[in-house]
């Protein structure tokens, strides 16, 4: 009976592990597919150049950038690539879906917004987030204050050089564009000169904010960008 049992339990997770693998393989396909709908082609020759610019906006050596696209633009180029923590193996790896645009603004100073899709009311929730934020806070930058009318679209994290304002270092008209950018799928904005790296919210993230689709959020980076 145990033997028997041992089985069906090595069987169950046998199945599980080819599903898996299969819905990811679908899901890859899928993203694929949208890529090139959008006008996307496959940059690995860029692959070492991109590392490096993705790398400085995220005050991390250690990252590793796979799975390079990019679109022309009539000003600029768009990137789509996938962002990871050191691993060899895809189990292993931290990664999260990001794209890589230009915008213009005024101040040519580094800035990082943390989104959320809904407005986090002040309370214990709200302190965490910002705690750990406060941990997590890109390298050289200081918390920054989060005016009351944008923290009612969704952005509970700013960062910039100590002693500035979000409203310093991102125009108006720029600002409440990109303080829409958690109900669109995006998680983390990340700028520094007229570069401006967009971490796309987990797949989780994204069906519990009502199945945002990358068609949404690539129209979302097309509108903030330029």
């Amino acid at each position: 009976m145990i033997g028997l049992a041992v089985g069906a339990g090595l069987a169950i997770v046998v199945l599980a592990v080819a599903f898996g693998i299969r819905r990811t393989r679908q899901r890859h396909a899928e993203q694929e597919r949208q890529l090139v709908q959008s006008g996307f082609r496959r940059c690995e020759a860029e692959e070492v150049q991109l590392a490096e610019v993705v790398r400085s906006m995220h005050e991390s050596s250690s990252l590793e950038v796979h799975k390079p696209w990019k679109r022309e633009g009539a000003e600029a180029a768009f990137y789509w690539y996938e962002v990871a923590s050191p691993g060899s193996h895809d189990h292993q790896r931290v990664a999260a879906d990001e794209f890589l645009c230009t915008i213009k603004r005024s101040s040519k100073e580094p800035f990082a917004l943390f989104l959320s899709p809904v407005r986090i009311e002040r309370g214990f929730g709200s302190k965490m987030l910002e705690s750990v934020l406060s941990l997590a806070a890109p390298a050289g930058l200081h918390k920054l204050e989060v005016p009351e009318s944008l923290r009612s679209r969704g952005v509970y994290g700013a960062f910039g050089p100590q002693g500035a304002s979000i409203q310093d270092l991102v125009d108006e008209g720029k600002l409440a564009v990109l303080s829409d950018a958690g109900r669109h799928g995006i998680f983390a904005i990340r700028g520094d000169g007229e570069r401006c790296a967009m971490e796309l919210t987990s797949a989780y993230g994204r069906k519990a904010s009502g199945r945002v689709s990358w068609q949404d959020t690539w129209s979302f980076v097309q509108r903030a960008a330029g």
